[in-house]
C-alpha cells in the first residue's frame, strides 16, 4: 500500500461537500478524523470493499442499517452520514459502536 498523508478531515467534507441536512450516524465525536475516500452504499444494501478512513453516504432505502453500520465501524470506516431519518434503535446503536 501506499504511504499517503491524509489532510481531509470529516469536518471538512462535512462542511463542504455534503447536502444540507445530512445526518452523521457514526464517527461524529472524531470530526478530526481523516477521509481517505467516499463510497455510497446504494438501496441494495451492499458494503463495497474499505480499506479504512471511508465516508459512506447510506442512500435512502438502505435495507438492514443496522447491520450495514456495524460493518462499517467494524472495516474502519471514519464515518457515516445519510440524508434519511433512521430509527432511533439503529441511532443507537451506531453510537455505541464508537
Amino acid at each position: 500500500m501506499i504511504n499517503e498523508t491524509l489532510s481531509l478531515t470529516v469536518q471538512a467534507v462535512y462542511a463542504l461537500a455534503l447536502p444540507l441536512g445530512t445526518t452523521i450516524v457514526a464517527g461524529g465525536e472524531g470530526l478530526d478524523a481523516p477521509v481517505r475516500w467516499a463510497t455510497v452504499v446504494s438501496p441494495d444494501g451492499s458494503l463495497p470493499y474499505l480499506e479504512g478512513h471511508d465516508l459512506l453516504l447510506l442512500m435512502p432505502g438502505v435495507p438492514n442499517s443496522e447491520t450495514l453500520i456495524t460493518q462499517a465501524v467494524k472495516a474502519g470506516a471514519a464515518v457515516l452520514v445519510t440524508l434519511e431519518p433512521l430509527p432511533t434503535v439503529t441511532l443507537a446503536t451506531a453510537q455505541l459502536l464508537k
